[in-house]
Order: C-alpha cells, then structure tokens, then sequence
C-alpha cells in the first residue's frame, strides 16, 4: 500500500501467453510462464507489458529446506545426545548408591563385631 493508493494483483488466466522453456543462467532448461501486466483503474484497462517469471520445481529444493531438514537432524541428535547423558547419570548413580549401601552395611558389621569384642573384652576385665 502506497499512501491512499492501494495495488492488487489479480493473474488473468486467459491472457497467458505461452508455456516456453528458456535457458537459465546454469545452463539447464526451466519451464517459464508469460504472463500480461494489466493496470485496471475505473473502466480504464491499460496493457502494462508481460511479466516472466520461471516456475520452482521441487527437485532441488531451497535453502529453506535444508534448514529445517538440518534443524530436525540437530534436535534429534541433541536429543539422543541428552538422553544417552541421563541414561548413563542413571547408572552411575544406582552404582554409586548399591557400592554406598554395601559400604554402610559393612561399617555396621564392623561396629557390631567391635562392639561385641568390647563386651566380651570387659566380661573377662570385670568378671
């Protein structure tokens, strides 16, 4: 929009000139389509020129594509990546925890025995 002055573009299917196949910067041919360029103002119709423009085929595919196909791959590595870290922090701490169990449970065999040789050392003291 332009000021006041609003432009819209309507393509006129009928004023299609042609199909054509042009050769491209690379080399390679792609389909074109010319179309007229009409500028309608009131009951005025002025013919402004044809317009060209080349058609996208999707064999290539776009920057676009690659970033998000490139996006999806990251995540999906990222996210293997951090569940592999929480699979292996799970394990190591069970471990951690089972070795700390049977730490405890040997100490307090240990303070049993000992505790047990002291009763009996001050039995035979103090008969």
């Amino acid at each position: 929009m332009t000021g006041s002055l609003v432009i819209v573009l309507h393509p006129v299917e009928d004023r299609r000139l042609s199909w054509r196949s042009c050769n491209s910067r690379g080399g390679e041919r792609r389909p074109t389509i010319v179309c007229a360029v009409q500028v309608v103002v009131g009951n005025l119709v002025y013919e402004v020129g044809r317009l060209q423009y080349e058609t996208v085929e999707s064999e290539g595919g776009g920057a676009a594509d690659y970033w998000i196909v490139g996006s999806a791959v990251g995540g999906g590595a990222m996210l293997t990546v951090i569940l592999i870290i929480l699979v292996v922090y799970k394990r190591k701490s069970t471990r951690a925890e089972r070795q700390f169990k049977r730490l405890q449970l040997q100490l307090d065999s240990l303070e049993s025995n000992i505790r047990n040789e002291c009763k009996q050392g001050a039995r035979a003291l103090f008969p």
